[in-house]
């Protein structure tokens, strides 16, 4: 079989989609070498140096193609890519099933299409989204329809798309991303975590938020629970904020002053992927009360490196974290300050939380991410619907 994939995130993109569809080449690399595999890019913006780079990367049954179009939303160059470009190089290629990995679907003749739909936040949190942002989606449904099959990364995104897209369930599979647990299951020797304390600026006891700081993200009321601990005469805990910065960082800065947390907020902006392992063990509580997931990978990533984790029970969360987290409403900020005060002040459950967490990461490898989308290849390929 051979199998083409949109595989722009190869490049280096270590957030979200650009980390997923990285992660899972490299596993699917490791596990099949049986089938043929090219990985489209577009690539008007990349040097032939970074195109050598990429591949040799790539194993033997693995080959790169670059296509003469930049990697940007702009109408025009979407219409060229999705209707012109890649549908063309695909008939020529020969290839068999067809992975699709923005939300927008290649279509050829004689070929399959696998759709993945990594979650529906443009639906349920429309407002976080720039207009023309929102106008990337529109054409999802009819995607999703001409699609053989649609992937999602957890049973809470495929009953969405099921109800949202109007699917039948037998036409939408769950697969689970991986954790890299040899990257973050691997400890690190305490000088290292004392330096990155020192470079962020962390001292004890600390909590960690990681992620883009985006309205659906919930950082206000992680934020606002912090204050309640304070007004409660709570005000040992620092709260360290890493993610790149956005538009709404103005709020973030803006709620930290009305909370009156002053120094016991750190905003570290991006932290490079490298550190990440680090950074997740120099902090004492992994918090996550995101209000929309597809996923919830830092979630994983921290169980994997022992920090304890307290998250929103919301969407894919509670499928993700299982009995490895405490888990609240992420609009209630009074649970929220009461579950991490308890997990600070129980150690019990603390030595719990870790124990469990590690085990709970353990069941989401790359491996086991490869193996189940390998099956899905092989059922688009067998003319499943």
């Amino acid at each position: 079989m051979h199998i083409g994939i949109e595989a722009h995130g190869f490049w280096g993109d270590v957030e979200g989609q650009g980390a997923y569809i990285a992660n899972l080449i490299r596993a699917l690399g490791r596990l099949d070498r049986t089938n043929r595999y090219t990985l489209l890019f577009n690539s008007f913006t990349r040097t032939p140096a970074r195109r050598a780079a990429v591949a040799r990367q790539l194993p033997p049954n693995f080959q790169a193609v670059f296509l003469p179009l930049p990697n940007v939303y702009h109408p025009s160059v979407l219409f060229m890519k999705e209707r012109v470009v890649w549908p063309a190089v695909t008939r020529r290629l020969g290839i068999d099933v067809f992975h699709a990995t923005s939300y927008r679907g290649i279509f050829a003749e004689g070929m399959r299409t696998v759709l993945s739909v990594h979650d529906f936040a443009y639906h349920h949190c429309p407002e976080t989204f720039r207009p023309e942002s929102l106008g990337y989606y529109r054409r999802l449904p009819q995607d999703a329809a001409r699609a053989a099959l649609v992937m999602t990364l957890s049973d809470s995104s495929r009953q969405d798309a099921v109800r949202v897209l109007g699917l039948p369930p037998e036409k939408v599979r769950t697969v689970y991303a991986g954790v890299d647990l040899d990257r973050f299951n691997t400890r690190s020797s305490l000088p290292e975590v004392e330096a990155t304390r020192s470079r962020y600026g962390i001292r004890s006891p600390s909590i960690l938020f990681l992620g883009n700081l985006n309205p659906k993200k919930n950082v206000g009321t992680l934020i606002a629970a912090l204050g309640r601990l304070r007004a409660q005469g709570q005000d040992r805990y620092q709260l360290v904020l890493a993610g790149k910065a956005t538009a709404h960082q103005d709020s973030i800065r803006r709620a930290i002053a009305a909370w009156s947390l002053g120094a016991q907020a750190v905003c570290t902006g991006f932290v490079p992927d490298e550190e990440l392992p680090l950074l997740y063990r120099a902090v004492d509580l992994f918090a996550f009360p995101s209000l929309f997931e597809g996923f919830g990978l830092p979630v994983l990533e921290a169980m994997a490196c022992g920090t304890p984790v307290v998250a929103s029970n919301a969407t894919s969360i509670p499928e993700v974290a299982g009995e490895a987290a405490v888990l609240v409403d992420p609009r209630d900020a009074a649970a929220l300050a009461a579950a991490i005060r308890r997990v600070f002040e129980d150690a019990a459950l603390r030595a719990s939380l870790v124990e469990q967490g590690a085990a709970q990461a353990r069941r989401f490898s790359w491996e086991q991410a490869a193996a189940r989308v390998l099956d899905v290849y092989r059922a688009a390929g067998n003319g499943a619907r």
